[in-house]
């Protein structure tokens, strides 16, 4: 008798904490010519947001007001169906005040109309898993995902962000960014993995991912991704504490992978085809001009200059900075430092250095390194050229 008892108790409660699943279309029926955001939005109003809830997106819905998604305590996102924009939409969809909070599979298609495919902010642990955001544009700045804070331990598995387009050779575009809005925190550990960018343009301003978290304890990895023509540069970085491993990029035109603000960044094993100007670059955090990074095992060609390295004329760069394992061709410059002093550059035998020169517009350099090493010869060293300051 006992055990009956426990039986139906276990089967009642397992009925009170099974996920409540509704397929949208059952709904909310789709009107091919009009907004369905505000019925989408209607109807969302009236969930119990304390249940377990799965929303399954089965069919396409036009939008012009964005689909918004809050203050569920468990949800999930999913389903072959997708949200398309018409008319003017700002974002085809927001999400806010949902931890832990899973995307999975669904596409938001912005029709060359939408500004953005999806805003999200305040959803620590979320996860967008399968999603594909395409055909963004109609506005001088654009983008996939705009995630704006307070989004820790996020996830950016195995998604699609391609035909992300800005209006006018100045407009300015991404796949994915990172940065924090009205007073919200920098997202920690952020993970975008197995995604693929493909598309983003115009070369004026456009990136497959832009990370503008700033601060000691935020960190980003950035792994496993595919970039095939982010017209400016696949991977832009503010912050400290980022690794960069495993990314395959070509046709980025001014440089593979930047890194603009921040130290202790490690960067291993991409591979760079048909760049621009430069594959990789560096600069430091302004206020201190610390530099604690690593470049190991990276294959770069079709560039300019592999690697550069940037200070702000009279900036004195200290912490070091350490290559090895690089492989290079048709490469016409290995290494080039712009700034006015490095502390400590560790770099692969038989390897050309060049110190200094014009950087453009106006900013001249002389650069010293107080220590050079070349390692893992043999028996060959490379050589330091340096470079005139005139233009």
């Amino acid at each position: 008798m006992k055990s009956i008892i426990i039986a139906i108790v276990f089967a009642v409660s397992s009925v009170l904490n099974a996920a409540d699943t509704y397929k949208l279309s059952e709904y909310v029926t789709p009107d091919p010519d009009a907004d369905n955001g505000p019925a989408i939005n209607a109807w969302i109003k009236n969930l119990d947001k304390d249940d377990d809830t799965t929303l399954v997106f089965d069919v396409t819905y036009p939008v012009t007001k964005a689909v918004h998604i809050s203050g569920f305590r468990s949800i999930v996102i999913t389903g072959s169906g997708s949200l398309a924009g018409i008319g003017k939409p700002y974002e085809l969809m927001q999400v806010w005040d949902c931890p832990g909070i899973r995307i999975e599979k669904i596409k938001l298609n912005g029709g060359k109309v939408a500004c953005l495919g999806m805003i999200i902010y305040s959803c620590p642990d979320a996860t967008i898993d399968g999603a594909t955001v395409a055909g963004i544009g109609g506005w001088s700045k654009v983008g996939g995902i705009s995630e704006r804070g307070d989004c820790h331990n996020m996830i950016v598995r195995k998604c699609r962000f391609e035909n992300i387009a800005a209006d006018g050779d100045d407009g300015a575009a991404y796949g994915v960014a990172f940065s924090p809005r009205d007073g919200r925190k920098n997202s920690q550990h952020v993970l975008i993995t197995d995604c693929q960018f493909k598309n983003i343009s115009p070369v004026g301003d456009a990136d497959g991912i832009k990370f503008f978290n700033r601060g000691d304890d935020h960190c980003a990895i950035i792994q496993n991704n595919t970039f095939v023509d982010c017209l400016k540069r696949a991977i832009k970085i503010q912050g400290n504490h980022v690794l960069i491993q495993g990314n395959s990029i070509t046709g980025s035109k001014f440089d593979a992978i930047g890194c603009q603000v921040g130290n202790r960044r490690t960067i291993i094993g991409n591979t760079i085809v048909n760049g621009g100007y430069y594959g990789i670059s560096l600069s430091s955090n302004p206020d201190d001009g610390k530099m604690c990074d690593r470049l190991m095992d990276n294959s770069i060609s079709g560039v300019s200059k592999a690697v550069v390295v940037y200070a702000d004329p009279g900036r004195e760069l200290s912490g070091g900075i350490y290559i090895d394992g690089m492989k290079l061709s048709n490469v016409v410059i290995p290494i080039q430092l712009y700034c006015d002093r490095l502390d400590r550059l560790t770099v692969p035998a038989s390897m050309a250095v060049t110190l200094g020169g014009y950087w453009g517009s106006g900013k001249s350099y002389t650069t010293q390194v107080d220590c050079l090493r070349f390692v893992n010869g043999d028996g060959h060293y490379g050589s330091v050229v340096v470079a005139s300051p005139n233009p």
